[in-house]
């Protein structure tokens, strides 16, 4: 589908960094354009397994993601709508395809403790479970999840988000997304100028090195 029809916007962060807060808000934003639908895939919901059982990008289904996409890519040029998809998810920076396929790619920055205490506030202190539980599961799994799979792929990333401070840069970020969804033919080299990251990514980029990202401290 066009890429000024379609705009796919990539929301990636460790766990409870806030990247569905941030997807919310965007949302919320670029609602008031009017005339956009706006769609959001959660990748949790593509998971082949429970996540306990195996703490890697191979237990999400990328291809039924990609699938997904097209579909909500050709009814949207039927219906001759403008179309956001946002992808809130862990793994939303890690597959190549995906990003390719992305207007937009986000990384919403978060401190270990923080995500932690964010952790325990929602699963223990609302909904009951067990400490110990959640302890044994972010030592053994989502640590050193993050630390090898997630974390790296934070250099794909067009905007390093600081979590304490998404609500300013949200605002950024609908300035980026506009154009994509308004922008006629003849004034993409407008957005180009004005945005040369977005959706723009170096095949020959090494995700340790080096700071290829607009990181808004």
């Amino acid at each position: 589908m066009d890429q000024q029809n379609s705009v796919v916007v990539l929301i990636a962060g460790g766990h409870s960094a806030g990247k569905r807060t941030v997807c919310d808000e965007i949302r919320d934003n670029i609602k008031s354009l009017g005339g956009v639908s706006i769609k959001t895939i959660e990748l949790d919901q593509l998971e082949r397994q429970p996540w306990t059982l195996i703490s890697s990008p191979t237990r999400f289904d990328f291809k039924a993601l990609l699938r997904k996409i097209d579909e909500l890519e050709e009814e949207a040029l039927k219906e001759d709508t403008k179309l956001m998809i946002l992808i809130p998810g862990l793994y939303s920076l890690f597959d190549r395809e995906l990003r390719q396929r992305a207007s937009m790619k986000v990384f919403v920055d978060c401190d270990a403790d923080t995500r932690l205490n964010r952790w325990i506030t929602t699963d223990v202190l609302k909904n009951g479970n067990s400490l110990t539980e959640l302890l044994d599961n972010y030592l053994k799994h989502a640590r050193p999840e993050f630390n090898e799979f997630i974390h790296p792929t934070k250099e794909f990333a067009d905007v390093v988000l600081p979590s304490e401070q998404s609500h300013l840069g949200i605002s950024l970020i609908c300035d980026g997304i506009t154009p994509m969804l308004t922008t006629k033919w003849g004034e993409r080299i407008i957005h180009e100028t004005l945005y040369p990251r977005f959706g723009e990514e170096d095949p020959d980029l090494d995700i340790y090195k080096g700071q290829e990202y607009y990181e808004l401290n």
